[in-house]
């Protein structure tokens, strides 16, 4: 082993690795300046990238050889050249160093990989960025009309929904949370409230839009003759065929498919319900259920006098009787539910 300066001996040297050194040199240049300047972790780290610099494969084991051999400069322990040869044919025994690895050789026709394409979601992540930064929704951005112009699929649009309504989940305890407190707690109340009607506006146009396709798939079943019949697609629809107490009867459920709007009278609660259809499809029928319509323009009204409302839109034209509807002074609540029961009496499609 080279003799060390006595500047070496009290400071010690950079223990870098010099090219062609042998492992005795290093390790004691290693020792000394852990003894004078580094810690134990400055050593076993100095031994690793040795290990490593020498493309030793089994760096553990050779480490630990390394360690003993430190060890025993360290406790200057007599290390006479046998035991040395013996623990360098230690190393070399139990780290074998790497092969070089050759490339393999690369197919004539590698198949392109397809990339799925993502930017479609990108203007619904824009959306809630926006509405937690200015409390307004982007600018000229209309989620149905965006989906309707990029025929978005039932996947997408249940992807972007529940994207949008995990943070409607988020937002609307967040205070009862830690870890959402630090989240969300930078917001003020009146911005968290912001942000809650702009997304929760979102969320119900795509429950719009995905109402629409599955009216649309509905319908191209007809079209398509996967269904036999009209009748057995409305075979689901429950009604009343009868109502004696004003002498009113249902007209015959296969009228619903296509139309583009619905008036069904609740018999038990007294409450008319009107369907619009969300596009010229037309409104359809899933198993018990009408879908397809738009639940912005849909609506519940309670009728106080059904002996003579009813009559009035049995009877009358379609625009007029609407009007006629929406001029009763009563309180219109939003469409909930599209299932049809044996309480309902059907008294127009158009």
């Amino acid at each position: 082993m080279a003799r060390m300066t006595e500047q070496e001996v009290y400071f010690g040297t950079s223990p870098v690795y010099k090219t062609g050194e042998d492992i005795d040199g290093f390790i004691q240049r290693a020792v000394y300046h852990y003894k004078n300047t580094a810690s134990k972790k400055h050593l076993h780290g100095w031994l690793e990238d040795y290990a490593k610099s020498q493309g030793y494969e089994s760096v553990g084991d050779t480490l630990e050889c390394f360690c003993v051999y430190a060890k025993l400069l360290l406790d200057k322990v007599p290390v006479t050249q046998d035991y040395i040869t013996e623990l360098h044919q230690e190393i070399a025994k139990r780290a074998i160093k790497e092969e070089p690895k050759q490339d393999k050789p690369k197919a004539e026709h590698t198949p392109k990989r397809k990339v799925l394409d993502r930017t479609w979601i990108t203007p619904f992540d824009n959306l809630i960025d926006d509405a937690f930064a200015t409390g307004a929704g982007t600018k000229d951005f209309k989620v149905f009309d965006y989906c309707l112009s990029n025929n978005l699929t039932k996947g997408q649009t249940k992807e972007a929904k529940a994207s949008l309504e995990a943070i409607l989940n988020e937002i609307s305890d967040y205070k009862n949370d830690p870890d959402l407190t630090q989240a969300y707690g930078i917001y003020s109340d009146k911005r968290i409230k912001q942000v809650t009607n702009v997304l929760s506006e979102a969320v119900s146009d795509l429950s719009r839009y995905a109402a629409r396709l599955d009216a649309s798939a509905e319908a191209g079943k007809i079209r398509n003759g996967k269904n036999s019949t009209l009748s057995d697609v409305v075979s689901g629809i429950k009604c009343m065929p009868f109502f004696d107490e004003l002498k009113i009867s249902s007209i015959k459920p296969d009228k619903i498919v296509g139309a583009s709007e619905l008036y069904v009278y609740d018999t038990e609660h007294r409450l008319l319900r009107y369907y619009k259809a969300l596009s010229a499809d037309g409104l359809g029928v899933k198993s018990a259920k009408v879908i397809g319509w738009d639940e912005k323009l849909s609506f519940v009204r309670t009728i106080r006098k059904p002996d003579e409302v009813l009559p009035l839109i049995i009877n009358g034209t379609p625009a007029k009787t609407l009007k006629q509807i929406k001029d009763l002074k009563v309180v219109e609540k939003p469409m909930k539910t599209g299932m049809m029961s044996g309480t309902l009496i059907l008294l127009r499609a158009n």
